[in-house]
């Protein structure tokens, strides 16, 4: 309809009602739905593409949206892939800071973490961690639980290295001569890897039922680095064949990678304890870990609270609040093994064949 004719036509009302709505919806245009000034943004920075952190950013988002911070009405957020490499982690990071308005940085595992930190160091942007295997070796606090005293705070999503090993040993069979069970620690030198055999490596001193061999490859970030990995995990397996009863792999992107652990369980050498619970699916024993879901929620937490004015800094770093254990009976069977009926109740749903 003519809007000049409503005029002409003596509808008075309905054209005071179209130029309301008129005036109405241009304000939306210019304004939108908060000013700049108003509006919140986050930047994310992930350490590779991988499903578990990817999900867990999607956790996150999902957990910051259940605090009312919703992307695309009050919150800007900007996510960020660093493909496992730590000069392009920092070099993204920067960019996504330079001259624009950041409210918190969230950094999704170490090598991000680690990457931010260095960028963030003489700026006043709060930073949020996840998926950080050992915030104390980082040097980001002197033990869990205490505050960093600086402008950062987060959370490990690692179980206590001796409750892992002792979960191991309670359900590996004892061997007739009366050996140790002997198993293969497979790891690259990521940084997540690194911590995870240090702190086993330290817990096993007090552990007489698990023997470990250390078998360490570089780490080489890329697609094309994955390839590369694979192999030399392969010719480490192949050199210690007759050393090992099994494997244990480490935290880190290899174990997260559904490839590699195929790959690797084609040695015929059962994995004993994987990183994440995909990995269960897959034929490894067992798993005690946190879950994107767990790590993303407790993550979107500690942001709600620093965008509420807490400051970063007196937050205590933690673990994750929960735990999730995965067991794969088929496996169990295989090698003769007897998992507690504890551990199987924990588990839930998370039993596999």
């Amino acid at each position: 309809m003519n809007l000049s004719r409503l005029g002409r036509d003596g509808h008075g009302p309905r054209r005071f009602i179209v130029q309301f709505l008129l005036t109405f919806l241009l304000a939306a245009l210019f304004i939108g739905p908060a000013s700049a000034s108003e509006r919140t943004r986050v930047v994310v920075v992930e350490t590779m593409a991988l499903p578990i952190v990817q999900n867990t950013t999607s956790w996150l988002l999902k957990g910051l949206g259940d605090f009312g911070h919703k992307t695309g009405d009050s919150l800007d957020v900007v996510v960020i892939n660093a493909d496992g490499d730590s000069e392009r982690a920092e070099t993204l990071t920067r960019e996504a800071i330079d001259g624009k308005p950041v409210d918190v940085v969230v950094t999704i595992a170490t090598l991000a973490t680690r990457a931010a930190r260095k960028v963030l160091e003489d700026k006043s942007i709060p930073q949020i961690f996840v998926l950080v295997a050992d915030p104390v070796g980082e040097g980001i606090v002197p033990e869990i639980g205490a505050r960093s005293g600086g402008n950062i705070t987060g959370s490990t999503h690692v179980v206590p290295p001796i409750a892992k090993l002792q979960v191991v040993a309670r359900s590996l069979p004892k061997k007739p001569t009366g050996e140790p069970f002997r198993l293969g620690f497979l790891y690259s030198s990521y940084p997540s890897a690194m911590s995870d055999k240090n702190d086993l490596f330290e817990a096993l001193k007090t552990q007489s039922d698990i023997e470990l061999l250390a078998m360490g490859f570089p780490f080489i970030p890329g697609e094309a680095g994955k390839d590369d990995m694979l192999k030399a995990a392969q010719s480490l397996l192949r050199e210690n064949a007759e050393s090992i009863d099994g494997l244990w792999l480490a935290t880190g992107p290899n174990g997260a990678n559904q490839n590699y652990v195929t790959e690797i369980q084609k040695s015929g050498k059962p994995i004993v304890y994987a990183g994440n619970m995909q990995s269960v699916k897959q034929g490894a024993m067992l798993t005690v870990v946190s879950t994107p879901e767990i790590s993303g929620l407790a993550g979107a937490a500690v942001v709600d609270a620093v965008l509420k004015g807490a400051k970063a800094g007196e937050i205590p770093v933690t673990r994750s609040p929960r735990f999730a254990v995965g067991v794969n009976l088929g496996t169990a069977k295989r090698i003769g093994a007897v998992i507690p009926s504890a551990v199987l109740s924990l588990a839930g749903e998370n039993v596999f064949n």
